[in-house]
Order: C-alpha cells, then structure tokens, then sequence
C-alpha cells in the first residue's frame, strides 16, 4: 500500500479511505503532535479506483488518465485552500482544521499531495447513528452552526452526508472533507458529490447555494434517523461533461415518522421542508434550520426515544 513518506514524520497506522485517498495517522516525534494525513497520489487513486472497479464485477480494466489524476489533485488542494481561508477567519470548533499541505514527486514529477489535518478522535453518523434522538437533534444543530460560520464565509460545503459528519467521544460535531466546497459566487458547473445525498440543482445544472447544504443536511438527518434514505436521487453514467445523468426526485420526501414514530412532529416537518426538491420551499438559510432544531430541542428536552 502506498504511504506517505517524510522524515519528520512517523507513521502510526491506517485510519481510513477517500475519494482516491488513504488516510494515514501520523506523528510528529519532536514535539508529539498526533495529525492525520490524506495522502493522495497516483498510486492511491489506482489503488482504490482499481478495487472498486473490479467490485462492480463488469469486467472492465481500470486506467487511470491524467484527467481522474488532476481531478483528485484539485480536490485536495481545493479543500486546503477553503479550509485556510475559513481559518483565517476564526473558523469553528466544528469544522476539521487543516495545517499543510505537500507536494509528493516521484523523478520530479507531481505525484500527489499530503494533506496534514486534525486527527479526529470518533465516529462518522455512517458507521454509528443509534444515539437517543435529543442527543442527535444536538448532534444537527452543531453542524448547523457549523455550516452557518461556513455559509458566513461564502462558502457551500457540496457534499454533505453521514460519513463526513464525525463525533468525538464527548459529542462534538466535526464536519469533515472540504474536497467539493465552493464559494457562492462560483461558476459551478461540474457535477460532484454524493448522490444520495446531493440536492436536485445540484445534479440538474451543477449549481449550488446556501440552500443546497440545507438539502445535505435535511438527507443527513433523515438517515440518521431511520436509517433509510430519503429518496433514490439518481442513476446512469456520467458522460464528457459529468451531467449526462438520470434524475429521478419523484414526489416528496417520505414523512421521518412513517420510519420512525419517536420522532418529534417539529423534526419530522423541518427534515421534511429541508428535502424538498425547489430550493425556494426549503428554508432559505442554515440559521433557520438551527433555530429550528433549538426549538425541538427546548421543547422536548427529555425525548428518550432512539433512531
């Protein structure tokens, strides 16, 4: 497995994988520091694109082009280049911090970059979600002021969902994977993203705004709470521009009830209104939706029931 290699760093073991990254956790033994590292190269884009590839069992051989290279390499970069801006800013406990970022060469050339980050301590909502449902109305009002700080900045996350939401062991929010953010006044017109999770615009014209967190969000918190997904969003095969794609958001989001009767009437109407299909029927900013949330949590403080 490819890893990264620096001589003031020390290697302490695997943490997971991205999109066509490895994420490492790493030391630095003259003072301690415990970091993680995204290493992104060619190397591990073929690996894990490869591994994938073969998964789908259709018998294609993966290559990999300069293009999927340079489309990784962006996302990278892009996500240290937001996240020091939001820092300079006085960023948000919420948010993972970045610290450096390297450039791997192999005989001169650009092989891929390592991404130096805050090393979480916890879980994504993907791999752990049965927290009782006042513990995770708290857990969605961190990330929404998380998001909020964020959308102060000019910034849209784009890729909202469970996985880049993590807990530490004390219950706090990080949001996670900065890869996909753009700045509100952007040209985007490059579709990214996960699809279950990404809001109609979105996958239709590849343009986003505030709103389109609010549907990340809104997705995110009704798989936490049922475990199901709020709705098929799309099928098909990219094509030259990335936007050849089947769009399917029939009908309106499933009511959270119908799969879970402990949620709270309020919560089940605003997971409700975050998912609907035209942004303007959302509510229009972050800072409504944490409202929102307060007031579910300060009417029903002792709700004991479980996703």
């Amino acid at each position: 497995m490819p890893k990264p290699d620096w001589p003031d760093l020390q290697l302490a073991g695997g943490i997971g994988n991205g999109a066509g990254s490895i994420i490492y956790k790493v030391i630095r033994p003259e003072n301690g520091q415990i970091l993680a590292c995204k290493h992104v190269t060619r190397a591990t884009i073929e690996h894990i694109e490869g591994a994938r590839q073969a998964s789908r069992g259709n018998g294609k051989t993966f290559k990999l082009s300069r293009a999927d290279c340079q489309s990784y390499f962006d996302q990278v970069r892009n996500e240290y280049d937001v996240l020091r801006v939001f820092q300079a800013g006085g960023g948000s406990p919420h948010v993972m911090k970045v610290f450096e970022l390297r450039t791997v060469r192999r005989r001169l050339r650009l092989h891929g970059y390592d991404l130096l980050m805050e090393h979480i301590e916890g879980k994504g909502l993907r791999d752990h979600r049965e927290y009782p449902i006042s513990q995770l109305v708290d857990l969605f009002r961190q990330a929404a002021h998380a998001l909020i700080e964020l959308h102060q900045c000019g910034y849209v996350h784009a890729d909202l969902k469970p996985a880049h939401v993590m807990v530490t062991p004390d219950g706090q929010v990080k949001l996670i994977d900065f890869g996909q953010c753009t700045h509100i006044k952007a040209n985007h017109r490059r579709l990214q993203g996960t699809p279950e999770y990404m809001a109609p615009e979105q996958v239709k014209a590849g343009q986003v705004d505030f709103r389109t967190d609010v549907y990340g969000l809104g997705a995110t918190m009704y798989w936490a709470l049922t475990g199901r997904l709020n709705r098929p969003s799309m099928t098909g095969i990219p094509g030259a521009e990335a936007l050849d794609f089947t769009v399917s958001f029939a009908g309106r989001s499933r009511s959270v009830r119908q799969d879970n009767p402990n949620v709270p009437k309020e919560l089940d109407e605003l997971v409700t209104a975050c998912c609907e299909r035209r942004p303007e029927k959302r509510p229009q900013t972050m800072l409504e939706v944490w409202e929102a949330l307060t007031d579910v949590q300060r009417k029903r403080p002792g709700q004991s029931g479980t996703a």
